[in-house]
């Protein structure tokens, strides 16, 4: 850690805690959230509707995104279902919370990608 604060100084390392560590409150707060809205969904609309403003509006813009980088469709379709990996994620980061308390020695390592293609045996 030293040696990041004297390559980067002290603005580096806050840089660096925010952008990690924005993602992973992010996913945490994701759940807390959607509790929050569905209780306040029955207690008053309007947060229902500042809600799907902000989602409309982001489906939008990434929409814009995707066409002026003339990207591939499948782009859209994972622009649609963003919220669900947003949901998926947040619960994987709690199992990976609960398996880091228990148990910290443990590494739960996923194989992700191309990963039987570069390691078959020949």
């Amino acid at each position: 850690m030293k040696s990041l604060y004297k390559h980067t100084g002290l603005k580096g390392i806050l840089l660096l805690n925010l952008f990690v560590g924005s993602t992973a409150f992010m996913f945490f707060t994701t759940p807390f959230l959607l509790l929050l809205l569905i209780l306040t969904q029955i207690l008053n609309k309007l947060f229902l509707y500042y809600f799907a403003v902000v989602y409309i509006t982001n489906l939008i813009l990434s929409t814009i995104a995707i066409k002026q980088q003339k990207m591939p469709f499948h782009f859209y379709v994972a622009l649609v279902f963003s919220p669900v990996y947003n949901l998926l994620h947040s619960v994987a980061s709690f199992l990976a919370l609960w398996e880091f308390i228990t148990c910290p020695q443990q590494w739960n390592k996923i194989q992700h990608g191309l990963w039987n293609k570069n390691n078959q045996n020949p």
